[in-house]
């Protein structure tokens, strides 16, 4: 089977990739994080008027089903039966698509939704997919042990420190800068930090840029850059 996580808008990519990699068999079920135009939008290329699917199963907590189920334009994909939602709750474990995916709630301008991160547990090995948080020091959760109990964590690196966009009030677009979870991550030792690759950058972050100074200092702390068609095996 093949599971998607997250529908961004550049969905038609993900989809086509995925379905080439599954011998040409298309993803039957997509998670979401939550409900930010990133994570989600990308839904509406399974509508009537695009792909028009058949009943793709699509979780998410019960705030972000709710809103699929009762607001247009997505109200219509499931009216139509190109999604059928399923709600996760934090701490549930379900199989889907061959994995033990676990929801675990995390602290993130939740103004439509609820924000996921989830636990990908394959037969061998585990994957933390975090894209979004506001700051680490506001989840009970410590990223220090969760960590120590997976494999591979993408942690959410948006923006590499405070002065990447002038102009805008990051109080009001929080996440962890990559300066910040770089002090979090000091004093952890290097098969910890050998865990971590670094997702979800804004189109101002420096890490973007292979030959930049910035991505230089994270690849020498020990961090690792994620990077388009590389594959983990769980």
């Amino acid at each position: 089977q093949c599971l998607l996580v997250e529908a961004t808008p550049d969905i038609e990519v993900q989809w086509r990739t995925l379905t080439r990699l599954n011998k040409g068999m298309e993803p039957r079920s997509v998670l979401l994080t939550h409900a930010h135009m990133g994570h989600y939008s990308g839904l509406l290329q399974l509508g009537r008027e695009a792909r028009n699917t058949a009943n793709v199963r699509v979780y998410g907590s019960a705030r972000m089903v709710s809103f699929l189920r009762s607001s247009q334009p997505w109200k219509q994909l499931t009216y139509l039966h190109n999604v059928d939602t399923h709600t996760l709750m934090p701490g549930e474990e379900q199989t889907i698509g061959g994995l033990i995916v676990r929801a675990i709630t995390v602290p993130h301008r939740d103004e439509i939704s609820d924000t996921y991160a989830y636990l990908l547990k394959g037969p061998s090995k585990t994957a933390l997919f975090l894209p979004d948080i506001d700051k680490w020091k506001k989840w009970p959760v410590s990223i220090d042990s969760l960590i120590n109990s997976v494999d591979y964590a993408f942690l959410d690196a948006t923006f590499f420190d405070a002065s990447e966009v002038p102009g805008r009030n990051l109080a009001e677009i929080p996440h962890p800068t990559v300066i910040e979870t770089i002090e979090r991550a000091s004093t952890w030792p290097a098969a910890r930090r050998n865990k971590v690759y670094l997702i979800h950058f804004n189109h101002t972050n420096p890490l973007l840029d292979p030959d930049s100074r910035e991505r230089a200092l994270v690849e020498q702390f020990g961090f690792h850059i994620a990077r388009i068609g590389e594959r983990f095996a769980l």
